[in-house]
C-alpha cells in the first residue's frame, strides 16, 4: 500500500481533492459511494468505515439478546 498524492481543488463552489484511479479501482469505489472524513491529530483519514456504526452495532446486539423471544414471535 503506497501513498498517493492529491491536491485540493475548486469543485465547482466547493473544494476537494480527487482519488486516484488505481485506489478507486482497487476499493471497488463509484461515484456515488461515500466515504468517511475524519480528522486526526496527523491529517485526515478517508474511510469507508462509518466510526458511528459500531456503537449503533452494539446497541443492536444488546437489544437482539434482550428481546429475541419478542422478535422471534414477530417473524413468525
Amino acid at each position: 500500500m503506497a501513498a498517493e498524492l492529491s491536491a485540493i481543488q475548486q469543485i465547482g463552489t466547493a473544494q476537494g481533492a480527487t482519488i486516484p484511479k488505481a485506489i478507486l479501482e482497487r476499493l471497488d469505489l463509484q461515484p456515488v459511494d461515500q466515504v468517511h472524513l475524519i480528522e486526526m491529530d496527523s491529517g485526515i483519514l478517508i474511510s469507508l468505515y462509518d466510526p458511528d456504526f459500531q456503537p449503533a452495532m452494539q446497541v443492536y446486539e444488546k437489544g437482539m439478546k434482550k428481546y429475541s423471544k419478542a422478535l422471534s414471535e414477530l417473524t413468525n
